[in-house]
């Protein structure tokens, strides 16, 4: 599974089920994970669902904070650079602990990519339908 599958199966799940989320520091729980990856301990569900829960509402920030950097200006466009570099970072690290750990669920990597791949092409047929609506 490679990190853009992984992006587009975590978001397109709003709600992880987790409210663990909503107290603790996203990077603190990176590392957190970091260090469970590094010692070959098992990933819990409450700790992946954790990490998407977290992941999903860091990233939204982010894009929330990037479109107030919206006018053309030297600092904005570095701000908007900065951002989206941080974003891609932040991306490979949360899909390298969900690669390289041991999740208790054998079959997280097999579910996530069908979760992306059925997303794909929800987003292609909806994509699909709005063409052939235009031409109508």
């Amino acid at each position: 599974m490679n990190s853009e599958k992984l992006h587009i199966a975590i978001m397109s799940q709003k709600n992880w089920g987790n409210k663990l989320s909503e107290g603790d520091s996203f990077y603190r729980l990176l590392y957190k994970l970091d260090k469970k990856k590094e010692s070959d301990e098992k990933l819990t569900m409450t700790e992946v669902h954790w990490l998407f829960a977290s992941y999903r509402k860091w990233f939204l920030k982010a894009e929330e904070l990037l479109e107030e950097c919206n006018e053309d200006n030297a600092g904005n466009k570095e701000a908007q650079e900065y951002g989206n570099q941080l974003k891609y970072d932040i991306l490979q690290h949360t899909h390298s602990i969900i690669q390289e750990s041991k999740p208790e669920n054998e079959d997280l990597l097999h579910d996530l990519t069908v979760k992306a791949d059925i997303e794909i092409a929800k987003v292609e047929r909806e994509k699909k339908e709005k063409e052939n609506n235009m031409e109508v």
